[in-house]
């Protein structure tokens, strides 16, 4: 005989065997309460595992629809400017000039922002304190 839960359960330890009648009553138990709270147990966590799924389905389907949205947007923003270049090449020249002036703006103040941030906190130099006159 082997020591084990289920064997402890039935009472098959390595010093007795079991009484069949005892064993089968044993067995009767089990079957009737142990197995339907563990079948109960997987259910649960079945059920929690299936509606994390189906949160994560749902998140992903609003991302989906989103990213759709930019590509559409992002596709129109490339057409109209194809139209408004082959149209007003001045125009477009000029709003590709402001583009790019605006890109290095940004660039500059974020670097200086990233500068500025780096610079750690000096506080001020240590003094004996205030004078007394005397």
């Amino acid at each position: 005989m082997h020591s084990g839960p289920y064997a402890d359960m039935l009472g098959a330890t390595e010093r007795q065997a079991p009484d069949v009648d005892a064993l089968a009553a044993r067995l009767t138990e089990i079957r009737e309460t142990r197995i339907p709270a563990r079948v109960q147990q997987i259910d649960t966590g079945d059920e929690k595992r299936v509606s994390r799924s189906h949160g994560q389905a749902a998140k992903a389907r609003e991302n989906a629809a989103m990213y759709r949205a930019l590509a559409t947007d992002a596709r129109t923003e490339k057409a109209l400017r194809a139209r408004i270049a082959e149209q007003h090449p001045r125009l477009h020249e000029s709003e590709v000039k402001a583009r790019a002036d605006l890109q290095r703006t940004g660039e500059t103040r974020s670097t200086r922002v990233t500068a500025h941030s780096s610079r750690s906190y000096q506080p001020p130099a240590q003094t004996r304190g205030p004078r007394r006159n005397r």
